[in-house]
């Protein structure tokens, strides 16, 4: 692909600011998974990070498989956190990040945020309609919060599966 190309437009005016030349790119979201392999440092742990960095339980499957994720460069970590937007809590005197740890501490901060939000905005709220309206807003906050499903943030609630029909969720 060249650098106009890649600019995706045909402005003739910017184009002829940028000079055009041809440029390999690495596709974390085209490549399979056996690519990955060919790289000799973390780069390619943090390639394959980012291309599941949206679904989050093809993520949490790849950083949980083996031992591949569990000491992971500061700089790799950093990387990744920064390209997928993550919020991972890394610190910077770690030469090592356990990537399965950091992920876990991530959701288990945003349960604790989600579940505190949905606490708080009951109170604020007054919630006087008992205990179906509170699980409408805790499980939209965990929806928002987790990026989970409906069903998974019901799961997490532990709302029986035949009660669920009564819980008017919107997105």
């Amino acid at each position: 692909m060249s650098i106009h190309e890649m600019l995706c437009t045909d402005d003739k005016a910017l184009l002829q600011y940028v000079p055009d030349y041809r440029i390999n790119l690495l596709e974390p979201n085209k490549m399979e998974n056996s690519d990955f392999e060919k790289f000799q440092t973390d780069f390619g742990k943090v390639l394959k990070y980012i291309k599941y960095s949206g679904d989050k339980d093809k993520l949490h499957e790849t950083t949980h498989e083996g031992d591949a994720y569990k000491s992971i460069d500061n700089d790799s970590a950093v990387l990744m956190n920064a390209v997928t937007g993550s919020k991972l809590k890394i610190k910077p005197e770690e030469v090592k990040v356990d990537m399965c740890k950091a992920i876990e501490d991530m959701r288990t901060e945003c349960w604790e945020k989600g579940k505190a939000e949905g606490i708080t905005q009951g109170i604020t709220q007054g919630i006087t309609q008992g205990e179906e309206l509170g699980h409408n807003e805790d499980i939209k906050n965990l929806m928002t919060t987790m990026k989970w499903t409906a069903s998974q943030a019901m799961d997490a609630l532990k709302i029986p599966h035949s009660e669920r029909s009564k819980y008017n969720i919107s997105y």
